[in-house]
This record gives C-alpha cells, sequence and structure tokens, in this order.
C-alpha cells in the first residue's frame, strides 16, 4: 500500500483507474464518518432549496480532507485523485440545465 498525505486524519483515497472510468474509495471508519457528515450537509441544503458544491483535496495538494493511498500493483488503482467536487443540485435546476430528466 502507498501512503502519504500524513497530516489527514483519516483514510479517504479516492483513486481512479488508467481509463477514468472506474474510482475506488478506499476508507477506515474516521473517513465513512467524515463521508457521510460532509453529505448529510449538502442534503441539508438541498432539502432546504440551495445547490452548492464542496471541494475536497489531499494533503499533497492544498487540501487535508482526503488520503493518498492506493493498493500497488492493480490496474483499477492508477491514478490518485488529489481533487474531488461534489455538486449537490436541487431537482428544478437539475432538470432545468438537462442533468436529470423531467418526470
Amino acid at each position: 500500500m502507498e501512503e502519504k498525505g500524513s497530516t489527514v486524519p483519516h483514510l479517504l483515497s479516492f483513486v481512479a483507474n488508467s481509463e477514468g472510468t472506474m474510482v475506488s474509495i478506499h476508507m477506515n471508519l474516521d473517513g465513512l464518518s467524515f463521508l457521510l457528515d460532509r453529505l448529510s450537509r449538502l442534503k441539508v441544503l438541498v432539502e432546504n432549496g440551495h445547490c452548492e458544491d464542496t471541494h475536497w483535496f489531499t494533503a499533497d495538494s492544498i487540501g487535508n480532507e482526503l488520503s493518498s493511498t492506493k493498493l500497488a500493483g492493480l490496474p483499477e488503482e492508477d491514478h490518485i485523485v488529489h481533487h474531488v467536487k461534489l455538486y449537490c443540485w436541487t431537482k428544478e435546476w437539475a432538470e432545468t440545465h438537462g442533468l436529470f430528466p423531467a418526470i
């Protein structure tokens, strides 16, 4: 296992394959708690009609939300993702902009 970003207080790594068609997520309990907490915050904002985004970075770049860990020797573990951006849209915004079909 490759380990960097030791200033991150949890394990939460996003790793893409070489084609960029698959993402693996590695996490421990603290990383899972971080992920659930941040997703819960986004959920509350959208429930209240707000569109929001959030950025997560590795300590190897400019943040401390993501760790820089991957499994060695696996083709699906090729590129550590150093920046994850989550967008959270209201249903109306997503429909208007063609991200979600109107029902």
